[in-house]
């Protein structure tokens, strides 16, 4: 089986749910929830990026399971010995500027993962002070 995920497949998958990210910026926050919770859950990460979900809906079902292998890749890329990581973004055949975009919201949402791990952890500290 391949850890490989295809953008084109899986660009569509936000527009059937009720959510404001692209599926970039879901991937980037999943890998920088990953990075600071080793033992994340996908409905972990499905609160962060989904409203709400109606698994009665048959395209929010078809996008729950598409979510649910995004999660399953991701987190093998994560682990994997080699490093064989795959940001999930425009293929090199796309323009630069496309390609760029997706990139930047990759790392935005990865990004937005961290500093909010970073500030939970501080409120933290300051509580036990």
């Amino acid at each position: 089986m391949s850890n490989k995920l295809n953008f084109e497949q899986l660009k569509t998958t936000p527009y059937h749910l009720n959510t404001d990210d692209t599926i970039s910026s879901a991937h980037g926050i999943l890998c920088g929830f990953a990075c600071v919770k080793p033992n994340l859950s996908l409905d972990d990460w499905l609160n962060e990026v989904l409203v709400s979900i109606d698994l009665n809906n048959l395209n929010e079902k078809s996008a729950h399971e598409a979510l649910e292998q995004i999660f399953n890749k991701a987190l093998l890329q994560l682990s994997d010995e080699t490093l064989d990581f795959q940001l999930l973004i425009a293929d090199d055949e796309e323009r630069l500027g496309r390609t760029s975009q997706h990139a930047n919201t990759v790392v935005s949402g990865l990004f937005i993962r961290l500093r909010l791990a970073k500030s939970l952890n501080q409120r933290r500290c300051l509580r036990n002070d």
